[in-house]
């Protein structure tokens, strides 16, 4: 009871209930919501399941709930509070604090491959490859980041084929592929608590580039920025082996350095040992939005969805 008493004094990112009708002091921000919308459409139950940055650990707790094997990695040490949460919910996942992804990602892979090594086992992605994630989740993250584009380098590189990766973000709706900095001229869009925006454009394209295949998504609105407009996404793709795009993406880009920069090749090798799922990672798209099309013109001409307050909180009851 010390140690709940304590927590419900000190500031959180979550809001959490910790006692019945007792919450932590957390921020309720609204992004939240899409990430929850998107997970409850995934299959979870016995699925392997990377959240990278995970804060305090919520939506681990929900997938743990849901019987998924959750591995919860942060660049913080929040240890003290997932470690009360696990026991307040009766949760078990394994965390690693201190571990930003891209570290993560490394160090996994060399594990990976001196475990890997049989002489006589071909050299292709094999259901019996154990080391990779049925399902990638970064909630909240590609926009702090400096490079955003090596970020989903990196979670294609930790997701088996036929896997699903779940990216929520502050983006940019635009036609255009491109980035935009939190800083414009005398302002700031988010007060300085963001580096850059990428557009949805963008997002859709280098997810294809980076061997994703955009599927669904939901959104709400966020701040202006200017006379542009940002959103916060969350968005599911899935794994796949050959870079979806369409014919008519594929004839302008084709020769260009969406196929053949350098920075894409560590995807290979690292596919190789990731492996790929018995049984493709099964979601319910049907309170979702398609990802056929993101440009920001077309998730304008959707409807924002509508923010439960459940979703901003993370309750004792929740499942």
């Amino acid at each position: 009871m010390a140690n709940i008493e304590g927590a419900l004094k000190d500031r959180w990112y979550y809001t959490v209930e910790l006692d019945k009708g007792r919450y932590t002091n957390g921020f309720s921000f609204k992004n939240i919501a899409p990430t929850r919308r998107v997970l409850e459409g995934v299959d979870v139950k016995g699925r392997s399941l990377l959240d990278i940055s995970t804060m305090e650990g919520m939506f681990s707790i929900l997938m743990s709930r849901r019987g998924g094997q959750v591995m919860a990695t942060d660049s913080l040490d929040s240890t003290s509070r997932i470690n009360l949460l696990k026991s307040v919910y009766g949760c078990r996942f394994d965390y690693i604090p201190n571990m930003p992804v891209k570290n993560f990602a490394e160090q996994m892979i060399a594990l990976q491959a001196s475990k890997s090594f049989v002489p006589d086992r071909p050299l292709t992605p094999t259901e019996v490859t154990p080391y990779g994630f049925d399902v990638v989740l970064s909630s909240g993250l590609i926009y702090h980041v400096l490079n955003p584009i090596d970020h989903l380098v990196t979670y294609r590189q930790l997701c088996k084929l036929g896997g699903l990766c779940i990216i929520e973000s502050a983006v940019l709706l635009s036609d255009d592929i491109e980035m935009v900095h939190d800083w414009r001229g005398d302002s700031k869009a988010f007060g300085g608590n963001a580096t850059w925006f990428v557009s949805t454009r963008a997002l859709e394209v280098f997810l294809k580039a980076c061997f994703f295949e955009p599927l669904a998504y939901a959104w709400v609105e966020s701040s202006n920025y200017g006379d542009r407009k940002l959103a916060r996404l969350a968005v599911v793709a899935r794994a796949v082996e050959e870079r979806p795009f369409s014919s008519d993406e594929h004839d302008i880009i084709k020769g260009s350095e969406l196929y053949k920069n350098y920075d894409f090749k560590p995807l290979y090798p690292s596919a190789q040992i990731v492996g790929k799922v018995a049984q493709p990672v099964q979601i319910n798209t049907e309170n979702l939005l398609t990802a056929s099309n993101m440009r920001g013109s077309a998730i304008l001409n959707t409807k924002p969805m509508d923010i439960p307050e459940k979703y901003l909180t993370l309750s004792l009851d929740d499942a």
